[in-house]
């Protein structure tokens, strides 16, 4: 068994993305047990939403004591606080963990959701043999974690690994407005009128989305194609940068976008490899992560029964 995974009950971990709450239960050697997802309206009061949602696994799953909850966005893990989320703008620098823990009963841990995953998959999954890498979470936001001697390093204020931040044009475009969710429909929708015999033309520029695009790239749509290998070019930038600066061993890249296949994993490869000094090209490997959808939450479960209280 991983040195990682210490002995104890049950744990609990919740990935709060956008509008959704998903969930995993893990059992002491890492192993999923049970899953469950439900809305989430970042309007509305969080602390009952996250509050129902865990008494609703206790009834589905059995008690449990600790459960992690990561989020996007800025966390002080000194003081288990939110320190900035977009998501959760009620709780910007007040005591998220505090107050679901006086609703449920429960032991709660905060962490930043690019963190938990890539505590994931230095655990149990695709960073489990080397001590250093660097991880990228794509989605709805880009984020990033730094892993270096098998742990995660937060940075002098605890908010290390803004990837998605990263500008990489002179024009200072950031990583996120291009890679994330976002900026893959704008860009699709750009192009749509030159390409009316894509299958993203028959559903309307109005109506795209980001997992419109996803699957039209796995059923081999030519434009759906363009846009995902161009994404991934613009993410290749910005890790050509993380290699050249760290020497990194490993660069693991999780999240939405790496369901669109093997088209943007090589075109990070294609562009880093251009943009990278040679001998430490050569000593990293670029891979998608091996959790899925799971890693954030696999990451927050873990991290609440491995962080002391």
């Amino acid at each position: 068994m991983n040195q990682e995974l210490n002995q104890g009950l049950e744990t609990v971990g919740i990935d709060l993305d956008t509008g959704t709450l998903r969930a995993v239960r893990i059992d002491s050697e890492g192993k999923v047990l049970f899953r469950s997802e439900a809305p989430f309206d970042a309007e509305s009061e969080s602390v009952p939403q996250i509050a129902g949602f865990l008494n609703e696994i206790e009834s589905k799953s059995g008690s449990f004591e600790s459960c992690g909850l990561a989020i996007p966005g800025l966390v002080d893990i000194s003081k288990n606080k939110v320190v900035y989320s977009s998501k959760l703008t009620d709780h910007n620098n007040a005591d998220l963990a505090g107050q679901i823990a006086a609703a449920t009963g429960r032991r709660i841990v905060l962490e930043n959701d690019a963190n938990a995953a890539a505590y994931g998959e230095l655990t149990i999954g695709a960073g489990t043999s080397v001590k250093d890498f660097f991880y990228v979470t794509t989605g709805q936001g880009v984020g990033g974690a730094l892993i270096l001697d098998r742990k995660v390093w937060h940075g002098v204020t605890g908010f290390a690994g803004e990837f998605g931040y990263i500008a990489i044009n002179e024009e200072g475009t950031h990583l996120e407005d291009l890679v994330a969710a976002d900026g893959v429909v704008r860009r699709a929708k750009t192009r749509l009128h030159q390409d009316p015999a894509s299958s993203l033309f028959e559903i309307g520029e109005e109506k795209i989305t980001f997992e419109d695009v996803i699957e039209a790239c796995v059923n081999e749509d030519g434009l759906a194609e363009l846009i995902m290998e161009r994404t991934g070019m613009f993410l290749g930038i910005a890790v050509a940068g993380v290699i050249n600066l760290l020497n990194i061993e490993k660069v693991i890249i999780g999240g939405g976008l790496m369901k669109a296949g093997e088209i943007v994993l090589d075109a990070v490869i294609k562009r880093a490899s251009e943009l990278t000094f040679e001998p430490a090209f050569e000593a990293v490997s670029i891979e998608t992560g091996a959790l899925g959808d799971d890693a954030v939450a696999i990451g927050a479960a873990l991290l609440a029964r491995n962080r002391q209280a």
